[in-house]
């Protein structure tokens, strides 16, 4: 298969995502369009939105807001949050859609539900939020780490923003819970004093409109995982299976065993902040040992002794200190792959 032919296969067109006759409105053609963008950006974190097509009736009329995630426990893959709007007044509307929690719903219904919803862009609408693997990475391994709680709340509270700031006429929220519903209940009451917030375990199963927004981001997560850049696979061979993505998945396990490189690690596709990553590193990686971590960490402990110590001189903190044999000792690795270090570019 030549470069050409591996590109299109991961764009998504109106034929293989089968949206049917929905496939000529607005918020599909946008919706197609963000998905290929996310895809395009190697798994980029991006948002979307429809509710700019919402009726300016249906915009003023009281209005009631879902939010639901995919994709939360994965070790493949990006988290998927998405909110769905709608006037209070089309609460039978939505039911009569036969809407409920996307996991308990076949992928043909889910897809049924999603063209249905998209056709019906004056009434109902989506923000979708995809955060991928690499910044939920980036995020709970940086020097101040981020839990994925926080990544969750934050992305709620903008998915919330996201439609005031369009002039929706919020009147009901409805929040599947991150942690304890109380907790998280009383939290987004303290930065939205004035909307009705109702925050629930399996919110999903119970409000038409967190099924709703279920759809959006359980299609979309399967969407992007099926249509993963080749290049953002790592070192496998095409069509290798990637399984559920889900740590627990056997074909799961074996692409992460199969797709990590001993000294880069893993490809974009990977959350490398999961256990299962951060085990198979241990056990496969390459031993690196960062020489400022050394220096900052044997700073810190001659600064400790000096003051249990109670050193009268001052300068005495910042006397130079002899280098230790683990400065001047290159490590095996790179001396047998004839590696050097580079100061000057």
């Amino acid at each position: 298969m030549d470069s050409d032919e591996e590109t299109d296969s991961n764009v998504i067109d109106q034929k293989s995502v089968e949206l049917g006759e929905s496939a000529d409105s607005p918020s599909t053609q946008a919706y197609l369009k963000f998905l290929n963008s996310c895809l395009a950006g190697g798994g980029a974190t991006l948002i979307d939105s429809s509710i700019e097509r919402l009726s300016s009736k249906s915009r003023s009329s009281p209005c009631m807001l879902g939010i639901d995630e995919a994709g939360r426990g994965p070790v493949l893959g990006p988290m998927l949050y998405a909110c769905a709007v709608a006037p209070v007044s089309k609460i039978a509307s939505l039911k009569e859609m036969g809407l409920a929690d996307s996991k308990q719903l076949t992928e043909g219904k889910r897809e049924d539900l999603l063209k249905e919803m998209l056709k019906e862009c004056n009434w109902v609408a989506y923000t979708i939020h995809a955060i991928s693997p690499m910044e939920i990475t980036e995020k709970m391994l940086s020097s101040q780490k981020i839990s994925l709680n926080t990544i969750s709340q934050d992305a709620a509270i903008g998915l919330i923003r996201s439609a005031l700031d369009q002039d929706v006429n919020l009147a009901e929220v409805y929040v599947d819970t991150v942690g304890k519903a109380e907790v998280y209940q009383t939290y987004l009451k303290s930065i939205f004093p004035d909307l009705n917030i109702v925050v629930e375990s399996k919110a999903d199963a119970t409000y038409p409109i967190v099924s709703a927004a279920s759809i959006f981001a359980k299609v979309t997560r399967d969407r992007l995982l099926l249509r993963w850049p080749k290049e953002g696979r790592g070192p496998v061979p095409a069509g290798t299976a990637i399984g559920s993505g889900y740590p627990g998945d056997p074909v799961t396990k074996q692409y992460i065993r199969m797709c990590m490189d001993p000294i880069v690690g893993f490809p974009p596709l990977v959350r490398s902040s999961w256990a299962t990553a951060q085990i198979l590193l241990e056990e496969r990686g390459v031993k690196f040992v960062w020489e400022d971590e050394v220096e900052a960490e044997e700073a810190k402990t001659r600064g400790k002794k000096r003051l249990s110590e109670r050193s009268a001189k001052i300068f005495g903190f910042f006397k130079s200190a002899p280098r230790s044999d683990h400065h001047t000792k290159r490590q095996p690795f790179f001396v047998t792959a004839g590696l050097s270090s580079v100061e000057n570019f």
